[in-house]
């Protein structure tokens, strides 16, 4: 009986018996935790993300200057009292923005920490939860100084950043040795794991005119 029932196992495209026993079992599992293993399994497999090189760069990163000299300082926002409410539309802004630039290639969960693989959740509308959270610290109100990331990579970076005080050095030297059209990575250390943010080419476009306009005005 156990030949026969090799023999159907490899009609059936399977190596073994034991391979056609185990994807039976497999099949056995509650629908969710089939589709937890996929969703997980494709999010190791598959490659970073491809994007398209940014189309009119210099136009970009022109208007980019522009938004980021009209944007207020925190210090100026404190003095008028209006830090709080400014704050809340300003992360507002850049969670669009962050949908915008990263959604369409979320697995899992919306985040900018290559290869993560926390499970986040999504919303009524379908779109992915996520955390909206300040990246390089600027003086300057702006959006672009936001990246997107899952729930717990956002605490991490809040609470465990041991890289905080070295990510503009780190960002403007990757950015100088750059051509301004390709996606760019930055390291960093969240309670004493490393990991890599990644940015597409746009987000490093803003965020790198942002910069220049902030300490062109120190």
């Amino acid at each position: 009986m156990t030949g026969k029932q090799a023999a159907m196992a490899k009609d059936l495209g399977f190596e073994n018996l034991a391979a056609a026993e185990e994807a039976k079992r497999f099949v056995g599992l509650p629908e969710e935790e089939r589709k937890e293993f996929w969703e997980r399994h494709a999010s190791t497999k598959s490659p970073p993300p491809h994007f398209d090189p940014p189309r009119n760069p210099e136009r970009r990163r022109d208007r980019a200057k522009q938004e980021a000299r009209r944007a207020p300082g925190r210090e100026s926002e404190r003095r008028e009292r209006s830090i709080v409410v400014r704050e809340a539309t300003l992360k507002e802004e850049a969670r669009v923005k962050l949908r915008a630039m990263y959604e369409e290639h979320a697995h899992v969960s919306l985040c900018q920490v290559t290869g993560c693989e926390d499970r986040s959740f999504k919303l009524r509308d379908g779109t992915w939860y996520f955390e909206a959270v300040r990246f390089l610290g600027l003086d300057k109100m702006i959006a672009d100084d936001y990246v997107a990331l899952c729930p717990r990579h956002a605490a991490m970076f809040q609470h465990a950043n041991e890289s905080k005080n070295e990510l503009r050095r780190v960002f403007s030297t990757k950015n100088a040795s750059g051509d301004g059209l390709q996606p760019m990575t930055v390291p960093v250390v969240l309670g004493g794991e490393r990991v890599e943010v990644f940015l597409r080419a746009e987000h490093v476009i803003d965020l790198g005119a942002a910069l220049e306009v902030e300490e062109s005005e120190i």
